[in-house]
């Protein structure tokens, strides 16, 4: 049987380049096929923004840098929605997502696993389900280790 596809209202905004936009256009009949709408935004003041997060059922991360975890995936982290990663295998957000719930891995090279991984994020997604952030991962956390690394805390 084939997979069961979830409709889906996919909302890109911020500031993209001419390319970007062109990748987008290009996908979006690919999207209208399986009953995905896809919409481009223009970008929002960075409050208004933090708003239309906690506002989406899903947030999409693409993160391609192998040793880096970009700030927006704290600021979806905070949000508690579910969170489609794509990204590099092995890099330092699929080890994060290796212990993170909220995050669902794609790798950016392989589809092994794309349906799965996909279905799973759209139905966390779709019955509005939060997660919460991880001790290690939020505010107070990152405040004690900066102290430690200072020497202001032991």
């Amino acid at each position: 049987a084939a997979p069961e596809v979830h409709p889906a209202d996919i909302v890109v905004q911020g500031r993209l380049d001419t390319t970007d936009i062109a990748d987008l256009e290009h996908r979006r009949p690919r999207a209208r096929a399986v009953g995905w709408s896809l919409e481009v935004l223009a970008p929002v003041s960075h409050a208004v923004a933090l708003e239309e997060m906690r506002r989406a059922d899903g947030l999409l991360l693409l993160a391609m840098a192998r040793g880096v975890l970009t700030s927006k995936l704290f600021e979806y982290l905070s949000t508690g929605k579910p969170i489609l990663a794509v990204t590099l295998e092995g890099g330092a957000l699929w080890r994060l997502g290796a212990r993170v719930p909220q995050l669902f891995l794609l790798d950016s090279r392989r589809s092994t696993r794309t349906q799965e991984v996909l279905s799973a994020f759209l139905e966390a997604a779709a019955a509005g389900r939060s997660f919460p952030v991880p001790e290690e991962l939020t505010d107070a956390a990152g405040e004690r280790t900066f102290l430690r690394h200072i020497g202001v805390l032991p």
